[in-house]
């Protein structure tokens, strides 16, 4: 539930959050000083040592997944950079969701 004295304004594409017309600003996640490198740490570390898999593999499956979702609205939840965005036919509205404002 929101908060009803919250607005959302839209700033190149992501929403802030404001109260009382001030920007609502919170102190950085720690993911957020791993923002630049989160997808070199999911494809050389985390895919291959906890998935036995690799990014390449994760992807064509969630390619194969969605290749037959068409005209939807898509909300990925902690989209971390946006994989799915990278796979989902264009037709789609996507939209991704994340606690690292530096993935987004």
């Amino acid at each position: 539930m929101r908060k009803t004295n919250v607005t959302l304004r839209e700033s190149n594409g992501i929403l802030y959050s404001y109260s009382g017309g001030k920007r609502q600003n919170f102190k950085p996640w720690l993911g957020d000083l791993f923002a630049g490198m989160y997808d070199r740490i999911m494809e050389k570390s985390v895919f291959p040592k906890k998935f036995q898999a690799s990014l390449e593999t994760h992807e064509q499956v969630l390619k194969e997944v969605l290749e037959n979702v068409h005209s939807r609205d898509v909300l990925e939840l902690a989209c971390g950079s946006g994989a799915i965005s990278k796979v989902l036919p264009p037709n789609n509205r996507y939209t991704g969701l994340d606690i690292s404002k530096g993935l987004l």
